[in-house]
């Protein structure tokens, strides 16, 4: 989507590089909540980390020297300087939500941050080497992306709620509490709801709707991950179909 709606010329390595890095975050998030927890964790998710640490932490780190290399053979300078400055900020966060007391810890909203990180990484590259310039449209659509991503981190942590509880881990859900925490992603996904119609209407670029349909494709199936939880509970499918809905805008390239 992000090449797409930007017609951005990204080299081919850039393919490669941007699913390397997103899969060393998410590890290496996994690896310190379970390592941190000392294989006490309830989380099926952080037992099998704890269990494979060894294993998954070689794994990070050939992919991490891989995509570092593969950065500076094949990109720009900025766009290098670019991506250090957001590892940075990744290596910040991972530092603060593992050595901060928990009076600290659990006001930094985790679920906003990886949001952030994740739109911020996936959309710098072609917004950097865009032909066109960014128009008011292309900063909606990345706005109610990163809503969407938030909306489906704070779901998983509603579902992991009691998980978390009980291995002292500081989510959405347990700053917010069930109740609260449920209104107001329902708040959030109602919003967009609203939002990604009228930015299609109000839009005349093709490109620009059939993102737009991509979008509330993603922003329906999250509402009936927290609408329909009974189901959903179910084997943690909420986390494995809603992480899932994230390949939908993959579809542009049938556009």
């Amino acid at each position: 989507m992000a090449v797409k709606l930007t017609r951005a010329p990204v080299p081919d390595v850039w393919w490669f590089v941007l699913p390397m890095a997103v899969w060393v975050v998410y590890t290496l998030d996994h690896l310190f909540d379970s390592i941190k927890l000392k294989g006490k964790a309830i989380s099926a998710r952080h037992q099998f980390h704890y269990l494979h640490a060894k294993i998954l932490t070689i794994a990070v780190f050939c992919f991490g020297i891989l995509t570092l290399t593969m950065s500076i053979l094949y990109f720009q300078k900025q766009v290098i300087l670019f991506s250090l400055a957001l590892a940075g900020l990744v290596v910040v966060y991972f530092a603060a939500i593992n050595i901060l007391p928990d009076k600290w810890r659990m006001l930094i909203p985790k679920e906003l941050v990886i949001a952030v990180v994740y739109v911020t990484g996936i959309w710098f590259v072609p917004l950097w080497l865009s032909t066109q310039p960014i128009s008011g449209h292309l900063i909606i659509i990345l706005l109610l992306l990163i809503m969407l991503v938030w909306s489906e981190g704070a779901i998983a942590s509603w579902f992991e709620y009691h998980d978390d509880v009980h291995d002292g881990n500081h989510s959405f859900a347990t700053t917010f509490g069930l109740i609260r925490g449920k209104s107001i992603i329902l708040v959030v996904l109602i919003s967009v709801l609203i939002f990604l119609p009228a930015l299609s209407f109000l839009s005349h670029q093709p490109a620009i709707k059939y993102g737009v349909i991509l979008l509330l494709t993603i922003d329906l199936g999250l509402l009936a991950i927290l609408l329909l939880p009974g189901y959903f509970s179910r084997n943690s499918r909420y986390r494995m179909i809603g992480e899932s809905l994230f390949f939908i805008p993959s579809l542009m390239v049938l556009f």
